[in-house]
């Protein structure tokens, strides 16, 4: 009797260590997917900003006509819009398959804009500087990162 007490007992403190243990390792697990869930983020916005620092796009444009809230077709009134530059550092993205800032359609471009901004509106953009102004009247409305106006690819 005393034999299967002791058996017992040990065999108690046996399932009481294992579980522990299963519980350590999950948490660890569990801080490990953390961490690299918020490493993989942090490249993703590492990544973006040297995509807009190398475009060097210093231009002004004029919204022609908003397709929907935050998107609007555009027209370079000063400075240049080298869609082709977008193109070239594709190939040297790591973690976007693919990114857009401007889409060339015909004489217009096709980009992401403030939901403030209305037809009209004159917008500055600066990407070694990493921004975008919206000016209305002559008057500045508001200034975004350009990084926000960026279309990416999940798949």
């Amino acid at each position: 009797m005393i034999i299967f007490i002791a058996w017992r007992d040990h065999c108690t403190i046996m399932h009481m260590k294992r579980k522990t243990t299963g519980i350590i390792v999950i948490g660890i697990l569990t801080l490990l997917l953390i961490r690299q869930g918020y490493l993989h983020m942090a490249g993703r916005k590492e990544e973006k900003a040297w995509y807009v620092s190398e475009l060097h796009y210093k231009c002004s444009v004029q919204i022609d006509s908003v397709i929907r809230p935050g998107r609007a077709l555009l027209r370079v009134t000063g400075g240049d819009l080298n869609v082709d530059r977008e193109w070239q550092l594709k190939p040297r993205l790591r973690i976007h398959r693919i990114l857009h800032l401007a889409l060339a359609k015909d004489s217009l471009y096709d980009m992401r804009i403030p939901t403030e901004a209305m037809v009209g509106d004159s917008v500055y953009i600066n990407s070694d500087d990493d921004h975008l102004s919206v000016f209305r009247n002559g008057q500045l409305v508001l200034t975004v990162p350009l990084t926000s106006s960026l279309r990416a690819s999940f798949f």
